[in-house]
């Protein structure tokens, strides 16, 4: 159950540039990104770490993939309904688990306190200039690059770094164990398909109590 939150966190984490625009208001298209892990890891655990995301965008509408060597964990969103689907095949259960506006409120309001800081330092990520933003959590600060030359609307709007007005190019996940690092290598405007963006035939909806039920939690 704890990879499963950790998937799922990391998803939520791993990109928050959630709502691209049409070709005259906004980004449409994907960005692409490079994941190394470092840390505490036997072999088998390394091997089962994500190597690369991308995340796709066309309206309010995004879709975060995670490939790793055993399947893809993918995320769906929709900030102007305030909406997340994170799609699941766990044991050949495949599941959508879906977030209303009233569940993104309630967590929102569990999320831990944070201060942001934009620092006036820069440096170039796949060719865009970006911010550098501190992020402090229980005295423990993150860093952040974000740019705002990708014109993507209210981008952080469901994490608890929501100050941040630009979309993330670099960026660290730290757990106990293991750091994961992200960084993009390609940013590419390109109409996606309406598809990407639903939830595929034969997974089922479900709520996060369901699931925890399902689970045995």
């Amino acid at each position: 159950m704890k990879s499963i939150l950790t998937i799922s966190l990391s998803l939520l984490i791993a990109f928050s540039a959630l709502a691209g625009k049409d070709k005259d208001k906004g980004f449409v298209g994907y960005v692409k990104y490079e994941i190394k892990t470092e840390g505490d890891l036997d072999a088998q655990e390394k091997a089962q770490q994500p190597t690369e995301m991308t995340i796709s965008f066309s309206g309010p509408k995004a879709r975060t993939e995670i490939v790793t060597p055993m399947q893809s964990q993918v995320l769906i969103t929709n900030s102007e309904e305030k909406e997340m689907i994170i799609l699941l095949d766990i044991m050949g259960n495949k599941v959508a688990l879906t977030t209303g506006k009233e569940d993104f409120e309630k967590s929102k309001e569990e999320m831990p306190k944070t201060e942001v800081n934009i620092t006036d330092e820069t440096k170039e990520i796949a060719g865009y200039t970006c911010k550098k933003a501190e992020v402090i959590t229980d005295g423990n600060t993150s860093v952040y690059w974000f740019t705002e030359d990708l014109k993507v609307d209210d981008p952080n709007w469901y994490t608890n770094y929501s100050e941040i007005k630009g979309v993330l190019l670099e960026y660290k996940i730290v757990t106990e164990n293991f750091t994961q690092s992200y960084k993009a290598v390609e940013v590419k405007k390109k109409k996606r398909k309406d598809y990407l963006f639903e939830v595929p035939v034969g997974y089922k909806k479900m709520t996060a109590e369901e699931f925890q039920e399902m689970m045995g939690g």
